[in-house]
């Protein structure tokens, strides 16, 4: 009798254990998130001991995707072939940066035409940065890129250590040594670019999160470091308001201590001259930072750091403010543990409104990390990435899809290579012959 009880103790619960396992798999209960964690955390792990790139794939189950063409031309692609489509209209030239299968995994820039086919490509990586930081193509992630007329480009990795030039064929022209990451944007006459960079912790205080959180100008031509300022410098050029200190730890009485990655700045985007008309508020050359931390937007002077404008609360875990032709700020509101994000548009100087331009919930769009934004055909269309679900759309105002690509990896439906950005260029953007030396190789 004795063991009929205890048997049918371990039968009843073994039978709720599968109930509950089914219940997690279902219903995605606790621990369903944490399970996840560890299987993709062993799964790296594997995937590093086997040479593989598992951590630049990911898994979206969210949804079931179109039928889209394999892009073309094949021949550029291994196993894992990108799938677009191109309804339009479209004018001009598509960019898309991200991770693709290129015979190997490379990061890399894709240049389509206007019906969808690939007519150039740029391969980015730091195999000429000699110092033994440098990481290899798993462990970093292309964010920050801009491309010039000559087919030049200048670019950054999370992860990395460096900020490139390469020439339109990919070779090295310039590198500057460093933690840039997430933003490189072009100043209007073209001669340098705004980047963002985590410099080393100060030897007198290596606890002050500010002083290692930095903006760099850069000299387009030869790499130059021509202006720089930390957030240290932003907080003491504005005594008097109190932006960044949200995250900072009360421990002290001088209070350098901060929480993990406080701040966590993502853009930085200088307005520029042609559009200044626009902005009675700013001047040419101001600087508009996304701070994704602390969910604000700033606009600073770059020679005094003084703070023009800000808009804190409207967004959750933002990246990528741009200067708008109509005077207004659009932002990628990731909308973090939300589940769905969206593009807003805010008009200064008024920092409390908020119009939605772009609803996630109406294209199934939900990237919680990374993620940046273009107006197109003048503002009646948005082209967007989305890295969390390998893909790019652009969506016009009335809800029209005029692309979409979405980069599978081995035909997957649901794992996808990461996508970071998708830009729109005018189609006489290039100087003419600019790829010909290169088709010629």
């Amino acid at each position: 009798m004795k063991y009929l009880f205890f048997g049918s103790i371990l039968f009843l619960t073994a039978i709720g254990g599968i109930a509950y396992g089914v219940g997690i798999g279902v219903y995605r209960m606790w621990p369903y998130t944490e399970l996840r964690f560890i299987k993709d955390e062993l799964s790296f792990v594997l995937s590093d001991l086997m040479g593989r790139t598992d951590r630049l794939v990911l898994t979206d189950d969210s949804r079931s995707l179109p039928d889209l063409a394999p892009v073309e031309p094949a021949g550029l692609f291994g196993a894992s072939v990108p799938r677009v489509s191109f309804p339009g209209p479209i004018s001009g030239y598509t960019l898309v940066l991200g991770t693709f299968d290129l015979g190997t995994v490379e990061h890399a820039a894709l240049l389509f035409d206007e019906t969808g086919r690939v007519v150039h490509h740029w391969v980015l990586n730091e195999d000429a940065i000699a110092t033994a930081e440098r990481r290899d193509t798993p462990y970093k992630f292309p964010h920050g890129f801009e491309v010039m007329p000559d087919g030049s480009v200048i670019f950054a990795f999370d992860g990395g250590v460096s900020l490139q030039k390469f020439d339109a064929c990919s070779r090295p022209v310039w590198a500057v040594e460093g933690a840039y990451h997430h933003s490189v944007t072009l100043t209007g006459d073209r001669r340098h670019v705004w980047t963002l960079i985590n410099h080393d912790p100060v030897p007198e205080d290596p606890r002050d999160e500010a002083r290692r959180a930095g903006a760099h100008k850069i000299g387009v031509a030869d790499g130059s470091i021509d202006a720089s300022f930390t957030v240290r410098d932003v907080i003491r050029a504005n005594p008097t308001l109190d932006l960044f200190g949200a995250r900072q730890m009360d421990e002290t009485k001088h209070g350098y201590s901060w929480i993990r990655d406080p701040m966590h700045p993502n853009d930085i985007d200088p307005l520029p001259a042609a559009l200044a008309g626009a902005f009675p508020d700013f001047a040419p050359g101001d600087l508009l930072m996304s701070f994704r931390g602390l969910n604000l937007v700033t606009a600073v002077d770059p020679e005094t750091q003084k703070v023009k404008w800000y808009s804190y609360g409207q967004m959750r875990r933002q990246h990528d403010p741009d200067w708008e032709p109509d005077g207004t700020i659009t932002i990628y509101d990731n909308r973090m543990h939300r589940n769905s994000s969206r593009i807003i548009q805010l008009r200064p100087p008024e920092p409390q409104h908020s119009e939605t331009i772009i609803k996630g919930e109406d294209v199934e769009f939900y990237s919680w990390i990374q993620g940046k934004h273009q107006l197109t055909d003048g503002g009646n269309a948005v082209l967007f990435s989305i890295p969390q679900q390998g893909r790019v759309l652009e969506i016009d105002r009335d809800g029209n899809v005029r692309m979409e690509l979405v980069n599978n990896f081995q035909r997957s439906n649901n794992r996808r290579f990461l996508v970071s950005e998708a830009k729109r260029l005018p189609v006489n953007y290039f100087h003419p012959g600019t790829f010909e030396l290169c088709t010629k190789q």
